[in-house]
């Protein structure tokens, strides 16, 4: 791991090699909400379905496509590190770590409970890997009705506060974040200082939406998935064919890198899930940002 440097955050290092523009461009755009684009892409799930199917014959592995996600999002961010940086205080930082956030309902009602997840991920995890991870802090979210994990413990106790307290609870630890001195134990608990923010939707049968990225925190990327469609095609040869699809939107902050960079990494998601095969092994290769 490289030396922390004048100017690093404990959970990220400064990006000092970039195009003079990148710099000024947290100035121009100051909040996340200013810089965001959107982008949808359609993967086709013929080769998902077969490894899943594989997986849980073979294997008796209870694999989802969630699972899937959440690993070539992993290994996404360990080849593509530019998708793993993000903005704080007029600065651009590289994440010196991947973890990725999800909401879980509890109880599939109306007035069902919601936990929320961050889960840490190492750079060459496989899918086997991320499966274990994540499945660990699922149960520990839902172990039983009334339990709550640290993260669920914490917003209680900021819900509790009067309005004002709440509010300025939030302007400081803001303030804190972006001078980087806001305290770790904060960092670990929050969901919204994290690599990416995913939701699956599919369970509440709706199309994925685009989800705006939260101003508080350091989550550069939102992504949401829902239902399965299935759309007619036509082969070269005139044969009509039907394909099933799942459509993936997500929410970028646009000030962490450029769009060449950003569509390499966006690129690099979709190849994964058409070929989920590749999540099966560890990486050939982790890479390094190349602006610290």
């Amino acid at each position: 791991m490289a030396k922390r440097r004048l100017g690093d955050r404990y959970d990220g290092k400064k990006i000092r090699k970039a195009d003079p523009f990148f710099f000024v461009m947290p100035h121009i755009m100051k909040d996340r909400c200013d810089a965001q684009v959107f982008f949808e892409t359609k993967i086709d799930m013929a080769q998902v379905d077969l490894l899943l199917q594989k997986l849980r014959q073979e294997q008796d592995l209870p694999v989802k496509f969630l699972h899937l996600l959440l690993t070539a999002f992993v290994r996404t961010l360990a080849a593509k590190p530019v998708l793993n940086r993000f903005v704080r205080g007029g600065k651009i930082f590289a994440r010196n770590s991947i973890s990725l956030s999800l909401t879980i309902k509890k109880e599939m009602r109306e007035q069902g409970d919601e936990g929320v997840i961050k889960v840490q991920f190492d750079p060459q995890d496989t899918l086997y890997d991320v499966m274990d991870r994540f499945q660990k802090a699922v149960d520990e979210c839902m172990a039983e009705e009334d339990s709550q994990n640290d993260t669920d413990a914490f917003v209680k106790v900021l819900r509790s506060l009067p309005a004002f307290l709440i509010r300025f609870v939030v302007w400081t630890v803001t303030k804190l974040d972006n001078l980087g001195i806001m305290p770790k134990f904060i960092h670990n608990l929050s969901p919204f200082h994290t690599s990416a923010y995913l939701t699956d939707l599919g369970s509440l049968r709706i199309d994925p939406v685009y989800h705006h990225i939260y101003n508080f925190g350091t989550t550069s990327v939102f992504c949401a998935f829902g239902m399965r469609r299935n759309e007619m095609h036509v082969k070269a040869d005139g044969t009509p064919v039907v394909r099933r699809y799942m459509t993936l939107r997500l929410v970028l902050d646009e000030r962490i890198a450029d769009g060449f960079n950003m569509a390499a990494a966006l690129h690099h998601l979709e190849n994964l899930l058409k070929h989920p095969e590749q999540l099966l092994e560890p990486p050939q290769e982790v890479a390094v940002d190349p602006g610290v």
